[in-house]
């Protein structure tokens, strides 16, 4: 039986992209590459979960859900359309969308986030008859999009808080 392979990222600090690949080696990972500011890596939801609870390098894990066109805000939304949202947000669900990067046509984060919030909106009410909340502090889902020349990168934060914050606070420090 073959089991699903994903796509994911692990962020780290400028630098320590070598130190966190070989530490996602060292945790049982498979195929991981060092980009700049993380490592890539492919495997199960299992290795991902792995890597939020024991490693001490990564600052987020961050599930890839598609790369798109994003050449202006029109492209950028109709790529998010064709994304399958309905099988990544769970119905009720609470959604937030956090841009980085910019290009010519696409300048402004805020402004990119929220075609990307847009589109995610208007194809789940189109697949299920349904909208998710929008929720700033705290969603569900945190879906994170990275601009970079005319493509972007949609992925969904699977470490909610930043992973060296992990039970080491109490809440409100």
């Amino acid at each position: 039986m073959n089991e699903a392979v994903y796509e994911f990222f692990a962020t780290c600090l400028p630098g320590a992209e070598k130190l966190l690949a070989d530490e996602l080696h060292g945790l049982g990972v498979k195929k991981v590459r060092p980009l700049s500011g993380g490592a890539s890596f492919f495997g199960a939801p299992e290795d991902a979960l792995r890597v939020c609870l024991w490693s001490r390098l990564a600052g987020r894990v961050n599930l890839t859900v598609g790369r798109v066109a994003a050449r202006d805000a029109d492209a950028l939304y109709a790529g998010v359309r064709e994304l399958p949202w309905e099988t990544v947000i769970a119905d009720g669900a609470s959604i937030a969308v956090r841009a980085s990067g910019t290009n010519a046509e696409l300048r402004n984060t805020q402004f990119s986030a929220m075609r990307v919030k847009d589109a995610i909106c208007d194809e789940l009410r189109a697949q299920t008859g349904k909208r998710p909340e929008v929720s700033k502090h705290r969603p569900d889902v945190q879906i994170n999009v990275s601009i970079h020349a005319k493509k972007a990168t949609i992925a969904i934060d699977l470490a909610g808080e930043p992973l060296h914050k992990r039970g080491y606070r109490q809440e409100g420090e």
